[in-house]
């Protein structure tokens, strides 16, 4: 006779007791159907981290997202405004307690908003088939590790005083774990960088940016290091080169230079730039910091900066050396 093998009646009940759980949080949830609002819809108690959120066809407002969702546009779903953030208009916003941490935003187009995606702090955001029609910045993340950025087309780019970027990745709250673990593949930055006739100039703009912040001689990151960007397609091209010019990659930290990276280590593998200035670098010497392989045009190694003589302490040589010089201004 065959022996029988016991159940663990424990066991079993926490495996039924998981799923059942888990089918409960994971809830789809339709706008206009079920809410008017994607906001309504964010702020609803019943909906709760790990929910879907799906949004028909039409014109939207944007939300704050302020849990782990994932909001999906069906059939052409557009944002068209939604919160404020000083003079500009955001898409969806992310706030910088890191409560909408895990979320994804797909396929939706937004139509000449400011900042379409803009989280500070907020990790592991999934941003995916995206359509972005002119906006200031594309997608803008500030702090953030572990994001997914992948199969977007940003279609033109405007300028006032800042912006002009598609992707952008920085820090300038000194995050102590780093920027790291960000996937930037496949997008596409294409059209014109629109500049406004009233912008002041003196910085450019970018088709995708790697920025650590840095003023006063002081850096305000601790490191942006482990990023993949890979598979992009850049064209792009400004109306006002004179003005405000654009690159099609750039890798920054917005002075001349420093005693050390603090953008080192990213790998830029099989990326294609066009028309524009294919890459930048903010010391020139952050080249050599990074990896680039297989890239159209091919990354040239650049006629590195040397720093001036100086007879003074280490300690002041850094703040002398370390002079600000019009890159990129991200919002």
């Amino acid at each position: 006779m065959k022996s029988m093998k016991l159940i663990n009646p424990y066991g079993l009940l926490v495996f039924i007791l998981c799923t059942a759980l888990h089918s409960v949080s994971a809830a789809t949830w339709k706008v206009p159907e079920n809410f008017a609002t994607i906001q309504e819809a964010v702020d609803a108690d019943v909906v709760v981290d790990g929910d879907t959120i799906i949004v028909g066809k039409g014109k939207h407002a944007g939300a704050m997202i302020t849990k782990s969702l994932k909001i999906v546009g069906r059939r052409k779903a557009k944002i068209v405004g939604g919160p404020a953030l000083g003079p500009y208009t955001v898409g969806f916003r992310f706030p910088i307690d890191g409560s909408g941490s895990g979320s994804t935003i797909k396929r939706f187009r937004f139509e000449r908003v400011d900042l379409p995606v803009y989280a500070e702090g907020t990790h592991a955001l999934v941003v995916k088939r995206n359509v972005f029609r002119e906006p200031l910045q594309g997608v803008t993340n500030w702090g953030g590790s572990g994001w997914r950025i992948a199969f977007n087309r940003v279609q033109s780019l405007r300028v006032g005083n800042a912006g002009g970027i598609g992707i952008f990745i920085g820090d300038r709250n000194n995050v102590l774990a780093g920027v790291t673990g960000n996937l930037v593949m496949n997008n596409r930055v294409l059209g014109a960088v629109e500049v406004d006739p009233s912008s002041v100039g003196a910085f450019r703009g970018a088709g995708i940016a790697l920025f650590a912040s840095f003023s006063k001689g002081v850096s305000k990151a601790e490191f942006i290091s482990g990023n993949l960007v890979s598979d992009n397609f850049v064209l792009l091209e400004s109306t006002t080169p004179d003005l405000v010019d654009v690159v099609g990659i750039e890798l920054s930290e917005a002075v001349e230079t420093l005693p050390e990276a603090n953008v080192f280590g990213n790998i830029l593998v099989r990326n294609v730039v066009k028309k524009t200035q294919a890459y930048g670098w903010v010391p020139q010497d952050l080249f050599f910091d990074n990896e680039f392989f297989l890239n159209r045009p091919k990354a040239e190694a650049p006629v590195s900066v040397t720093p001036p003589s100086l007879k003074k302490s280490f300690a002041l040589s850094k703040a002398m050396t370390a002079k600000s010089i019009g890159v990129l201004n991200p919002i």
